[in-house]
């Protein structure tokens, strides 16, 4: 079992990669958002935790979609060049 405090190993991510880039894969995540259960809650409070659950369904569809098919991209420096480069003097 993993530790889900760390970042997911770049094998485990590589993998969902290849595995959601597949139309299988977009058929598996679509199928998950159609056929989701509907909670549902007899008092104000149970549909107020039942929407809160829904919530965090769709948010976890779409963290497995934007992190583990997202590219990485390398930061760019905040630094900026000395004041004196790069001008005409």
């Amino acid at each position: 079992m993993s530790e889900l405090t760390q970042e997911l190993p770049k094998k485990v991510v590589m993998y969902w990669r290849q595995v959601l880039a597949t139309p299988e894969g977009q058929y598996g995540i679509d199928w998950l958002r159609r056929n989701n259960v509907r909670l549902k809650g007899e008092t104000d409070l149970q549909m107020v935790r039942a929407a809160s659950k829904t919530e965090g369904y769709w948010e976890a569809l779409d963290d497995v979609e934007d992190r583990l098919t997202k590219l990485p991209e390398a930061a760019k420096s905040l630094d900026e060049p000395p004041l004196g480069v790069g001008r005409d003097e």
